[in-house]
């Protein structure tokens, strides 16, 4: 007669805890790194020089001049329309 090998179990104390439980209980025993309090530091305002800001405006400006059809006769309209794009997309930023 054939004997039945019976498969062992491991106990439940030596069992590997699951990962999750076990980096949890390494976060636990970690110390704090920092006990002062942070403030969020302000942005960095991002500055153009005027000849990049010059040649933002001079782009918009032409951009109108296509949009309008290409006559002539508005460019100081134009210019300052494109002078306000472009300050109020600088501003958003």
């Amino acid at each position: 007669m054939a004997r039945k090998l019976k498969t062992r179990t491991k106990s439940a104390s030596t069992r590997k805890k699951p990962a999750a439980k076990r980096t949890t209980a390494r976060a636990k025993k970690a110390p704090a790194t920092c006990c002062t309090k942070s403030t969020p530091k302000e942005a960095p305002r991002f500055r153009l020089s005027p000849e990049h800001y010059g040649r933002l405006v001079r782009e918009q400006a032409y951009y109108l001049w296509e949009r309008r059809g290409r006559t002539h006769g508005r460019h100081s309209g134009d210019w300052h329309e494109a002078e306000r794009i472009v300050r109020t997309r600088l501003s958003n930023n």
